[in-house]
């Protein structure tokens, strides 16, 4: 059992007395706690009830318990994207400059780490989407949190060559001269770019 960060410690204090009755003291003003909202992290509890009874010595009772405190993440952040967001046909993805980071309820945040693998095809001409995803289950709670992190690159598909192919051998002075520019991409496809 537990709480997530940031919720408020539910629990219920009974008092037993000397002949078997028990009562509720749950919201007594003799009972105390040491669970601190603030710490995003298992604690300890020390809780303390007080009884005073007239002409008697003050009585005190405690109890500790664990309490486990989720720090769950809330959000995935992209805070620097890579450096280079287009590519040339064939040419491998370059993630120099991204930077990813997990947030949490406490304020924390760490560093996402890159896993393998992004879904990136150095032949697929246009657009590409890179995502990425994080995820943490919390079974204690019965909840999980995920998240996803993505941006867009950009394939071109260039020239890597220039095919001309002239239409004759020779010219005369003054002729104009005929030819067949072809431009050779990256993917193997051709364009004539004959002006």
């Amino acid at each position: 059992e537990g709480i997530k960060f940031g919720d408020e410690l539910e629990y219920t204090a009974t008092a037993t007395y000397a002949d078997g009755t028990t009562k509720d003291e749950t919201t007594s003003e003799n009972l105390s706690n040491t669970f601190d909202e603030t710490l995003a992290e298992d604690q300890t509890v020390v809780f303390t009830y007080f009884e005073e009874y007239e002409g008697l010595d003050k009585e005190e009772f405690t109890v500790t318990r664990t309490v486990r405190v989720a720090d769950y993440p809330t959000e995935m952040v992209i805070t620097s994207y890579p450096n280079k967001l287009v590519y040339k046909y064939g040419e491998e993805l370059d993630l120099t400059g991204l930077e990813i980071d997990i947030k949490y309820a406490s304020g924390k945040t760490k560093d996402y780490e890159l896993p393998e693998g992004n879904g990136y095809n150095p032949n697929q001409i246009g657009i590409q989407k890179i995502e990425y995803l994080y995820g943490e289950v919390f079974s204690w709670l019965d909840e999980s949190f995920s998240f996803s992190a993505s941006f867009n690159v950009e394939v071109i598909n260039t020239v890597t060559e220039l095919d001309v192919t002239i239409d004759s051998e020779g010219f005369k002075y003054g002729e104009d001269m005929t030819y067949i520019a072809t431009a050779i991409y990256a993917d193997g496809s051709t364009q004539d770019v004959t002006a």
